[in-house]
């Protein structure tokens, strides 16, 4: 990723060297320039976003995943992208960490899992009330006697 002030640099020279360069090659060079400026600026802004939403992450589920992995980044922008937002992101960590939370789901509670492909379902998902052992005994005890 360029940095800013690469890009500074490099539409600087385009300013200075106007006259030396075709049109449309400036044009060109311009509308690029401006394009890594934007996607420098999303990247820096998501940054912001990973790392908040990570962080919940990591303390709801006593985890180390860095905001800052390839694959992290990839699955957060996609959801930024369907624009998504961070609240998004944390409610659909609280509805699984609720669902999955001490079952053999638990291993599922990871970036990718939530963030990908089944996102969307995940955060239209109704929350469930989770039934404890004891309720779940009783209701079996209400069962065999009815």
């Amino acid at each position: 990723m360029p940095t800013k002030e690469s890009i500074m640099d490099a539409y600087l020279f385009l300013r200075e060297n106007n006259n030396t360069i075709p049109d449309e090659t400036l044009e060109f060079m311009k509308i690029n320039s401006l394009k890594a400026l934007k996607a420098l600026a999303m990247e820096q802004n998501y940054n912001a976003e990973r790392k908040e939403i990570i962080n919940y992450l990591n303390e709801k589920t006593n985890s180390k995943f860095r905001h800052n992995s390839n694959n992290v980044k990839k699955h957060l922008v996609a959801r930024f992208n369907e624009k998504f937002t961070v609240e998004d992101c944390k409610e659909v960590i609280d509805k699984k960490v609720a669902d999955w939370s001490n079952t053999e789901y638990e291993k599922f509670l990871r970036p990718e899992t939530l963030f990908g492909n089944k996102f969307e379902s995940y955060l239209n998902q109704k929350s469930q009330k989770k039934q404890t052992k004891l309720e779940r005994d009783l209701d079996n005890i209400d069962q065999l006697y009815a």
